[in-house]
């Protein structure tokens, strides 16, 4: 939501908030692909392949202070630049951990396709995103990525009792459409 709707919820925190938008637009992608590298990293660095690991590192970090100085210290100057490094940074480290990457690589359309109704609508206002994510975590659901459980339990911890007592058995009629 970040990525598309920034704008919209950090109006929420206050005018001088969405001034950073498109800069944190830019960390969240790096900081989704951080997901990835980190795995991969870790992966790696679980095999005993440390000089891969220091390499990784260096190249990624190397690449980010050198756009640094190129790109200036700006807001949008050094999202880019980490979003740079990290890419440097999966890049590598698919490279290096093929096998895992090309599963990861299987399951990322599934993802996308996941997020994209609450990415499309928190684009367009903080309202229109409710419906969005709630879409996006049936179809989690039903492509099997979570269970129902799963769900129930973040729901029940997200949401305020009386509100989740409400919407609990709403959206158990939803899912079960969807089975």
């Amino acid at each position: 939501m970040l990525i598309l709707g920034g704008r919209h919820i950090l109006a929420l925190l206050g005018p001088q908030y969405t001034e950073a938008a498109d800069a944190l637009a830019v960390y969240a992608t790096a900081n989704t692909l951080l997901l990835t590298v980190t795995v991969l990293s870790s992966l790696v660095y679980s095999q005993g392949k440390y000089r891969h690991v220091l390499i990784g590192g260096l190249a990624s970090n190397a690449a980010r202070v050198l756009l640094y100085i190129l790109m200036g210290t700006s807001d949008i100057g050094v999202a880019a630049s980490f979003l740079i490094g990290t890419v440097i940074a999966l890049a590598y480290y698919s490279a290096i951990a093929k096998n895992v990457a090309k599963s990861a690589a299987i399951l990322t359309p599934r993802l996308v396709a996941i997020a994209m109704p609450a990415a499309a609508t928190s684009a367009i206002g903080i309202l229109l995103a409710i419906p969005g994510i709630a879409i996006s975590y049936a179809l989690a659901v039903k492509m099997k990525i979570v269970t129902r459980r799963e769900i129930g339990e973040i729901a029940q911890q997200v949401l305020p009792n009386p509100l989740y007592t409400k919407i609990a058995p709403l959206g158990a009629k939803i899912l079960d459409i969807l089975d």
